[in-house]
């Protein structure tokens, strides 16, 4: 057991060291908020403070409001930017003309940018921000003095805002001609993001879901050698049924209530051991892990090209040859963005926490504080079905001539000497599009956590109630970094 935990501790903290930033990515999965998890599992503390056993064998039911908001926003930002930067450049004018130009992020014919002056410029940011509120309604009821049954029902509100910032240093007005795929053309890069004709990959203000997250069910054991006054162990497997939103695709940073539509299985262990005992109260130690395994599902994702680099997925293209040979014009193309968001079969697979915790209960009260690991694969993303666009092109800069140019990036233009006429335009095929770019990587957090709280036997029907903080960070922008906070209201019968 021991060489187990020291190895299980040497991988986390090897895999924390080595992991590195990521950039460029079209989806962000944030692991679902567990508020308390490091005390409520047993939510012994009445036991251990009347020193009657170390379990209440009770119903047992709890109500616990909770909030929580997301920290380090220029991390994330660059998380979905590119080239770890926090802030890009966007330009109208042709790419790699002058210095300046060289140096441009964004390309904006891409995003149906078409003014009068056809020298827009601008500088852009995001904050990337999550806020989520709501109640976990947790119970657990005793078979016998060994079985148990728990459920784990959290309705939850979640506000992502990407807080889209920008600066326009030329302005100019939009151009009256039809743009891309009919739509009017627009005269900024805020009001690009917000098109309705651009179906994927918005950003437009503040978006919010409320809906019940995953219902856990699990079924603990409880040994009876080790349920006694000074110790206590318990082993669970646990049931996770998808009630949560599934992604869709059409803004960048979505809001997902639970694990993002997945079923899942767990397991894990919980125990707690009386390690010193004062006059007027005990300290009490806790650890555990817990395991969970999400299957497969289908759900929209947003991807790049390997060819073409970060945003990729933005470029214009034609979607057909015959949309690509009339003319080549501008309302003919299409925005990338709805060609390149796919119907995903997503596996999040493993993900993993260890906890440990210390308690100081007296009669009445009592405080605690806890440290905790979080670690979990990255996913696995295919597309769902095969590639639905074999003659689509990317468009040639500024439409012309029925052309296309297989190696635009979305702020260069680098000359494809391959297809000066239409007849030797390269269509993308399956094997151009990078999948990685729509999973989330792997990613290990920790979190640090205070509560306090009072409790009381009252006669034969025990009573909870608990206030607690937590922290939870990361050294990678790749796991959200929050705080949160929580009151658990618990009552027995």
């Amino acid at each position: 057991m021991k060489h187990t935990l020291r190895l299980g501790l040497i991988a986390l903290v090897s895999a924390s060291s080595v992991m590195a930033n990521d950039i460029s990515r079209s989806f962000f999965s944030v692991r679902p908020f567990t508020q308390n998890a490091h005390f409520s599992v047993q939510n012994a503390v009445i036991d251990q403070a009347t020193d009657t056993g170390r379990v209440l064998k009770m119903t047992t039911m709890q109500a616990i409001p909770f909030a929580s908001s997301s920290t380090r926003s220029e991390e994330l930002a660059k998380y979905f930017f590119f080239d770890g930067k926090s802030e890009l450049v966007a330009r109208e004018t042709a790419p790699g003309t002058d210095a300046a130009e060289f140096n441009q992020d964004v390309l904006t014919e891409n995003f149906n940018i078409n003014t009068a002056g056809g020298n827009f410029h601008s500088t852009f940011t995001i904050k990337p921000k999550q806020t989520i509120y709501g109640v976990n309604l947790n119970a657990r009821r005793y078979f016998n003095e060994t079985i148990w049954f728990g459920m784990e029902a959290p309705i939850v509100h979640v506000k992502n805002d990407m807080n889209l910032e920008e600066t326009v240093i030329t302005p100019s007005a939009a151009a009256a001609n039809a743009g891309i795929n009919g739509a009017s053309h627009v005269a900024t890069m805020k009001d690009a993001f917000k098109q309705s004709a651009m179906k994927y990959g918005r950003i437009d203000g503040a978006q919010s879901k409320t809906r019940l997250a995953d219902l856990t069910l699990k079924v603990g054991y409880d040994s009876p050698m080790l349920n006694r006054k000074d110790l206590y162990m318990t082993s669970f497997l646990g049931l996770i049924l998808p009630t949560g939103n599934k992604a869709q695709g059409v803004y960048m940073f979505e809001p997902i209530c639970g694990n993002g539509g997945h079923a899942g299985l767990m397991f894990g262990n919980h125990g707690e051991v009386d390690i010193k005992k004062f006059k007027n109260g005990t300290f009490w130690m806790s650890w555990g892990v817990e395991s969970q395994y999400l299957f497969e599902n289908t759900q929209k994702r947003s991807f790049d090209l390997k060819l073409n680099g970060a945003w990729s997925r933005y470029l214009s293209m034609y979607e057909t040859a015959a949309k690509r040979t009339d003319d080549g014009a501008i309302d003919k193309a299409n925005f990338g963005v709805n060609l390149m968001t796919q119907d995903a079969k997503v596996t999040p697979g493993y993900n993993g926490t260890v906890h440990s915790a210390l308690t100081y209960v007296r009669e009445k009260w009592h405080i605690g504080a806890s440290y905790s690991t979080h670690i979990r694969q990255a996913e696995k993303v295919d597309l769902a079905n095969a590639w639905a666009y074999p003659t689509a092109t990317i468009t040639r800069y500024a439409f012309t001539d029925e052309q296309s140019n297989r190696f635009r990036r979305i702020g260069k233009n680098f000359d494809d000497s391959r297809q000066a006429d239409a007849a030797d335009a390269i269509a993308l095929t399956q094997s151009d599009i990078d999948l990685t770019s729509a999973a989330h990587p792997a990613a290990v957090s920790n979190t640090f956590a205070l509560v306090g709280g009072m409790h009381h036997s009252c006669q034969g029907r025990p009573y909870l109630i608990e206030g607690g903080a937590s922290y939870e960070f990361s050294r990678q922008n790749t796991a959200l970094n929050r705080w949160g906070m929580w009151l658990t209201i618990q009552g027995s019968f």
